[in-house]
């Protein structure tokens, strides 16, 4: 890594601009030793977006739920599942039940936490604890 960038540094102009390239959109290298450009790295709210799409499908399939049954308790749901993710002071709380300190917490507050539909306030931690992998959001 290290001596890569002083190699390159020290290289000129033209090995600074791949390099740029290469750090801007990431790259790999193939098995024949040539440099593939990939098209870039997603960002932590498209990998939550995924996320949180893969836990609607995944509920649609176990309880009947559907995405187009109300828009703002899919939003709230959303908003929860994205803070629940990426929060562990969040995540603390909700799992000490400890929902009073949402009145002050501002970050997701109890206005937010009332507006996920009861049966979800429960089934999304569990589903974020069972299958996202919190250390890419970290």
């Amino acid at each position: 890594g290290v001596k890569l960038l002083e190699v390159i540094l020290g290289c000129g102009r033209q090995a600074q601009f791949v390099a740029n390239k290469i750090f801007k959109y990431g790259a790999g290298i193939a098995a024949d030793g040539t440099m593939r450009f990939v098209s870039g790295f997603k960002s932590k709210d498209e990998l939550l977006e995924e996320e949180f799409g893969k836990f609607l499908l995944d509920q649609q399939h176990a309880t009947g739920f559907s995405a187009d049954s109300t828009a703002s308790a899919v939003q709230a749901m959303k908003y929860y599942f994205k803070a629940y993710a990426t929060d562990h002071r969040l995540r603390d709380i909700v799992e000490a039940k400890r929902f009073g300190d949402l009145n002050v917490y501002p970050a997701f507050g109890i206005n937010d936490y009332k507006a996920v539909p009861h049966a979800w306030r429960t089934r999304i931690p569990e589903y974020v604890k069972d299958y996202v992998s919190l250390n890419q959001f970290m």
